[in-house]
């Protein structure tokens, strides 16, 4: 199978012209823009926007990128955000068009504003395994907007390839403007929110470039997002957009499933040999939404449990069947004859519509309804296609049209964001690719199962160390095996490599001659493969120590010598 690729465009890109015929093979202009995720079997593009001046003017920011035999995954994506302040409702959205402004918050304003002088640190870091000081991104790690540092102080790699950025919904020169809706300047106020916005991509090394490597084909995303403002917004909802285009990109259907906390796109007709190997599916998993009071409860954020919380799970989905097809033509932007349609699978023109949506209903304030359990819902499209059970779009709704704008948005909330608050939500993007459409289905919703049976530190840390992809998935590892360190003896550094077969947890720890513990070098879950991990023994004194690996039944150690 060749490798995957994504295009994805984040937040900060130009206003694009939407409701046009996009294209379906790769266009390799000015790639230099962009900042990528290539260590992998996905490519992940993110436009840096200080190498490319397009989108202070306008212009086509999206890309397809090759994959499998010339097409693309993803066509755009981004965050979103609504909420009241003083009972006016606000909403930050990011559907082809955009409203973000590159750089944190300073005193009160976009940095493009308070500080444009520094506009080329407003830019994409990108950091890799191995980097040190001859990385740029790496020797001005931007530690004073919030990028993420180590305990030394030093830039933190999550995964084995990482980008960063952070951008703001504070300005109103970046609020958007589609052909269906131009905001007066004073509507413009209405979009706006005080919130600055981190944003953490990351990927692991990928052992083989098969589809059942479970990390060698996800990407992961980290939104850290803060209120800096000093109003508090009420009933705040994070949400998600996403276009998503594979195979024929006019059929593109949307789905969602509650229970996984995922939201995906599929192909309603086996296009295998488009793909050679199958027709894929593509979906979003939100393994950890924003966080609230909830006694008894325990949340996760950034990797800390955080006791009398919880995480808040998905609360609506709304496909979108395309960007254009159901135009809004009257000064209600709803196209006569057609607003349970729009309501129900439209893309959202306006702010409050996003508020709408949010809430559970559909753009226009209708709540959705579930014609195969005849029930009101806020998932709307939650069936089965692989069985033919429930309520899903090609088969329960004849004569609706899907175009290249499909996709969906989904939202988490409610929760009060009050001046200073931090939030944190976290994202997988994950392919799968079945032996047929129905089938790649079923492939990434076990995907999702078996991702979320991992810890947070198996997902953000990486022990990988992978020189290249590797195609022969023979040469995957067959038994465990902890393999005796070298140097030995050694002062103060040594390496231990070893080996497991399968998805398993491994510790691997060292004691002294008194059987005490003194440090854990690792302690999660890895995909099979080999392993590499250095310790330094400068803080201890000369003398025989014990390394041991735990992994499964597996248990094994070894001694080493220390000389000074």
């Amino acid at each position: 199978m060749k490798k995957i690729i994504l295009i994805l465009i984040v937040t900060l890109c130009a206003s694009i012209v939407i409701g046009q015929p996009k294209p379906t093979k790769v266009n390799y202009e000015n790639l230099s823009v962009y900042n990528i995720i290539d260590v992998n079997n996905i490519r992940f593009y993110i436009k840096d926007y200080n190498l490319d001046a397009s989108y202070r003017t306008g212009g086509d920011a999206n890309w397809f990128i090759e994959n499998y035999n010339g097409y693309g995954l993803v066509y755009d994506h981004g965050m979103w955000l609504t909420g009241k302040i003083n009972n006016n409702v606000k909403s930050g959205i990011r559907e082809w068009w955009y409203q973000y402004s590159p750089g944190p918050i300073i005193d009160g304003q976009p940095a493009l504003i308070s500080h444009p002088e520094n506009s080329d640190k407003y830019k994409i870091y990108k950091l890799t395994g191995g980097d040190d000081e001859t990385n740029p991104d790496y020797a001005e790690w931007p530690v004073e907007f919030g990028a993420p540092v180590d305990m030394n102080g030093n830039p933190k790699l999550y995964g084995n390839q990482m980008l960063w950025t952070v951008y703001n919904l504070l300005d109103t020169n970046f609020v958007p403007t589609n052909r269906y809706y131009i905001p007066t300047s004073e509507e413009k106020l209405d979009y706006i929110l005080p919130v600055e916005v981190r944003e953490t991509v990351y990927a692991h090394a990928a052992i083989t470039n098969k589809d059942d490597d479970l990390l060698s084909n996800i990407i992961f995303i980290e939104y850290e997002f803060i209120n800096k403002g000093d109003i508090q917004i009420d009933s705040a909802y994070w949400g998600f957009w996403s276009d998503i285009d594979f195979a024929n990109f006019m059929d593109n259907n949307p789905l969602v499933d509650p229970t996984r906390q995922l939201g995906l796109c599929y192909s309603s007709t086996d296009v295998s040999g488009t793909y050679t190997d199958g027709t894929p599916a593509v979906g979003y998993a939100l393994l950890y939404g924003p966080q609230v009071e909830s006694p008894s409860s325990t949340a996760v954020y950034k990797g800390k449990e955080i006791e009398g919380k919880k995480n808040l799970n998905l609360n609506t989905f709304h496909p979108i069947m395309d960007d254009s097809i159901y135009m809004p033509a009257d000064s209600n932007n709803v196209y006569p004859g057609h607003l349970e349609v729009n309501n129900l699978m439209g893309p959202i023109y306006v702010y409050t519509q996003a508020w709408n949506v949010a809430r559970g209903n559909g753009a226009y304030n209708i709540p959705y309804y579930d014609p195969y359990n005849e029930e009101y819902t806020n998932f709307p499209f939650s069936g089965n296609p692989e069985t033919g059970e429930g309520w899903y779009a090609y088969q329960n709704n004849p004569g609706h049209t899907l175009g290249g704008g499909a996709g969906f948005v989904f939202f988490a909330g409610p929760f009060d964001f009050a001046p200073a608050d931090t939030q944190w939500v976290m994202l997988a993007l994950i392919p799968a690719l079945g032996e047929d459409n129905f089938d790649s289905i079923t492939k990434l919703k076990n995907k999702v199962d078996e991702l979320r049976n991992m810890p947070y530190d198996s997902l953000a840390v990486s022990s990988r160390i992978i020189s290249s992809v590797d195609d022969n998935a023979e040469q995957l590892p067959l038994k465990y095996e902890l393999m005796q360190n070298y140097p030995n003896p050694f002062n103060p550094t040594t390496r231990i490599e070893y080996t497991i077969p399968k998805i398993e947890n491994v510790k691997l720890e060292i004691f002294n001659v008194l059987g005490e513990r003194i440090e854990i070098l690792f302690d999660g879950f890895q995909q099979p493969g080999k392993y590499t991990v250095d310790w330094n023994a400068s803080k201890y004194s000369s003398g025989v120590y014990i390394f041991k690996m735990t992994s499964g039944s597996y248990i094994s150690s070894k001694k080493m010598l220390l000389v000074k």
